[in-house]
């Protein structure tokens, strides 16, 4: 996401991209309400994720016992947070050749289809034998597993605060960011512009229309309590095979 582009966006939204405010930089005071609110609030929502591929060895290994084992996931994630671990689950790495045909030699031996048919069947019987990994994640980076006992390998996939300079925010999340970042704005205008009836330009003095504001936190709040409402239908990992 363009930061120029949002805020000259949400000057537009707000009816104040030619108003000069009572603000020393109202671009700066625009971005850092968008930093300090809405990018904490959209990722809670609408998080960045992001998979990582590790070995155990390379984690910290806090406990281990013969049901679970506990880490620390790694300290790399600089100003973003983790917001929580959606799935964890062992690595393809561990599998060979094309996936579960278990390499290039049934395509050179035997029918085809034979062995589609058994690399299928051997895989359903995999699944009954060695149970998926299951984890509890405690903030802010403790992780327990527990069913550890076909490799060491593993991908993570982790939910991540969105990066302050916004380029986490893909283009399919611009709108709903646009809707929450205007808001909140709207809201912080309203409660510092109230203190004024009107603003003395080079024009005369501007009347503020604030009532087209004052209703910008009841919003905020539908928006939120909406998303709150379906953000735990996709943080469900699908399972599959």
């Amino acid at each position: 996401m363009n930061i120029s582009q949002l805020i000259t966006r949400i000057k537009l939204d707000c009816g104040i991209y030619a108003i000069a405010l009572p603000f020393e930089n109202v671009d700066e005071v625009i971005l850092d309400t968008i930093r300090t609110t809405t990018l904490q609030t959209f990722s809670t929502y609408c998080p960045h994720y992001e998979t990582f591929r590790w070995h155990l060895d390379d984690l910290e290994q806090l406990e281990k016992t013969g049901i679970y084992e506990v880490y620390l996931l790694p300290d790399i994630f600089n100003e973003q947070k983790i917001m929580f671990v959606k799935d964890v689950n062992y690595s393809e790495s561990d599998i060979t050749g094309i996936g579960y045909w278990g390499g290039g030699a049934p395509l050179l031996q035997g029918n085809m289809l034979r062995q589609a048919m058994l690399s299928n069947a051997g895989l359903n019987l995999t699944n009954k034998i060695v149970p998926k990994v299951t984890f509890k994640f405690e903030h802010p980076r403790k992780i327990t597993l527990y069913n550890v006992i076909s490799s060491a390998h593993f991908t993570f996939q982790i939910a991540l605060s969105h990066d302050k300079n916004f380029t986490t925010i893909t283009p399919t999340m611009e709108e709903s960011f646009f809707e929450l970042a205007n808001l909140d704005v709207q809201n912080m205008l309203y409660k510092t512009m109230k203190h004024y009836s009107d603003i003395s330009s080079a024009y005369g003095n501007i009347n503020l229309k604030l009532e087209e504001w004052q209703n910008a936190k009841s919003e905020r709040e539908q928006l939120v309590n909406q998303w709150k409402a379906n953000y735990h239908m996709d943080v469900i990992p699908f399972i599959y095979g």
